[in-house]
């Protein structure tokens, strides 16, 4: 066997090693087989494989790391993947894993991400991240607004939160290595933020979430709040914001007979729209400028709010009764989630007025895409 089919053999082992010890559903398999199908097609490709150089430097860099760090390590290789987290600066940590500080590859800073259990958000949040935002990514697409996954891998956690990297395992977790981003969350610039930056930034962030929905993916971000967004300056010194956390997101995936799958991670939207499959960014939308109404900065609440108010007068709380928010209404983080407010309303009603309130809500919310919004509010 030539070098370059091992190094692919071994890339479709991570299939193997990650379906040999679970059952997963067939919506999950479906990521599984995109996921491996891009590493051995799209990053290791013929011209990886030949150590020539592409024209996107980041195709370049994940063939790079996939070569380096192998997805299913070897038994000579486990302690060089476990190095990019052991005595390393845990730089974040949440009830899902942690964030490591892991150095640099090819001059670049990175950081691994890692997982404490393992779930579908899993691998969900793996797809996103390495298979979606990089194929925009190696277009040349949205280079100022996502984040750049290089590489994953497997490995264990041990008890003592150590890694080893050595399969075969039943506890194995697949890490993501990305570019590490510097630069405060705009939460962090709420409070001082001028108006007409603000305005340049929310511009250039529903240009992005745009590009998102019109691509194949349909993808809906659906928890975009002030700290799910960096905002980060370029070479020429230009600040752009870059969205984070697409943990919660929704999005389309065709299986191997080109039948359509949605994927929908918000609980919350899964509760209120049920087995309806509706493609709104109203949630976003309401999210965002609800939280950034929340902060001691009037020009930016004053501006933020009138949108807000406009959005929310046309869904009803009660038949031919529209939703009405005060400046105190986004303040509680519990209310700045659009189906909440809307299920806290309906539910006072009675089940006839409340079918046709639930209905007219779902109709005024599958109007409000993305590009819609950006339109109307000159976005």
């Amino acid at each position: 066997m030539s070098s370059s089919e091992e190094e692919r053999t071994r890339t479709h082992r991570l299939l193997d090693q990650l379906t040999k010890s679970y059952t997963y559903s067939s919506s999950t398999m479906i990521l599984f087989r995109h996921l491996s199908e891009f590493i051995s097609t799209i990053v290791q490709d013929d011209i990886c494989l030949r150590r020539k150089s592409h024209e996107n430097r980041l195709h370049d860099l994940l063939c790079e790391f996939s070569l380096a760090y192998v997805p299913v390590p070897l038994k000579d290789q486990w302690k060089t993947h476990a190095d990019l987290v052991n005595k390393r600066p845990m730089i974040g940590q949440g009830s899902n894993g942690s964030v490591f500080q892991s150095g640099t590859f090819e001059g670049n800073p990175i950081v691994t991400k890692t997982k404490k259990k393992w779930s579908n958000h899993t691998i969900f949040d793996i797809y996103i991240n390495f298979v979606v935002l990089n194929s925009f990514l190696l277009r040349n697409e949205l280079v100022h607004h996502l984040i750049p996954s290089y590489g994953l891998f497997l490995c264990t956690t041990n008890e003592d939160g150590t890694q080893i990297c050595l399969p075969p395992s039943k506890q194995e977790h697949l890490f993501l290595v990305q570019k590490e981003i510097s630069g405060p969350t705009l939460s962090k610039r709420m409070p001082t933020i001028s108006l007409k930056h603000y305005r340049i930034m929310l511009n250039e962030l529903f240009h992005a979430l745009v590009r998102l929905e019109d691509s194949v993916y349909q993808l809906y971000h659906t928890d975009l709040h002030c700290g799910n967004i960096i905002l980060e300056k370029d070479q020429e010194g230009n600040e752009h914001p870059i969205l984070l956390d697409f943990e919660l997101c929704s999005f389309m995936v065709s299986d191997e007979n080109n039948k359509q799958h949605r994927y929908r991670l918000n609980s919350l939207e899964n509760k209120y729209c049920g087995k309806e499959h509706i493609l709104s960014g109203a949630h976003d939308f309401i999210l965002l400028l609800g939280h950034s109404s929340a902060f001691k900065n009037k020009p930016v609440h004053d501006f933020c709010m009138k949108m807000v108010k406009s959005v929310c007068s046309r869904f009803w709380v009660d038949i031919d009764t529209p939703m009405e928010v005060s400046r105190y209404t986004f303040y509680d983080s519990e209310k700045r989630w659009i189906y909440q407010l809307l299920m806290d309303a309906e539910e006072k009603l009675d089940k006839e007025r409340r079918e046709i309130v639930h209905r007219y809500n779902m109709d005024q919310m599958a109007t409000m895409t993305y590009r819609s919004l950006a339109e109307e509010y000159g976005l």
